[in-house]
């Protein structure tokens, strides 16, 4: 199992999709954040700037309508735990590390997945959290 930020997820659709050859070590499982998810969805609406909207600046107008229905449908592919089930856990976190919310998630919903954290954007807060909690951090570029 591998969590995934909205950088690396942004990259594979821009470049064709969500595969498993487009993912490393092409795992069965692969879960990203509902603040990942947001931010992605965000950027591709437009109501963004910064690099996950560059990622989709050059994409074709026609394979544009198709990464819209990707992200406004969640691919059977992307598993997201409910925030509901990780909240407590992640206000202790946040509280023991000074983390922000989107941090605080990453790093638990990789704890309850049992999974590693792969990420395109370096974070170092994140990066340290997860060293210090034991969770392979691993960058994809």
């Amino acid at each position: 199992m591998i969590l995934v930020d909205d950088h690396l997820i942004a990259g594979r659709l821009a470049s064709g999709g969500l595969g498993s050859s487009t993912l490393p070590g092409s795992p069965t499982r692969v879960a990203t954040t509902c603040s990942w998810w947001w931010r992605l969805s965000a950027a591709l609406a437009g109501t963004r700037g910064g690099a996950i909207t560059r990622h989709f600046a050059a994409v074709e107008p026609g394979a544009r309508s198709g990464l819209e229905r990707t992200i406004a449908r969640l691919p059977d592919r992307l598993m997201i735990l409910d925030l509901r089930d990780l909240i407590p856990a992640m206000a202790v976190l946040a509280a023991e590390y000074d983390l922000n919310l989107l941090a605080a998630e990453a790093v638990v919903a990789a704890e309850v997945l049992g999974a590693d954290l792969v990420v395109r954007q370096d974070t170092p807060k994140i990066r340290e959290t997860a060293a210090a909690r034991g969770i392979p951090y691993l960058l994809d570029s």
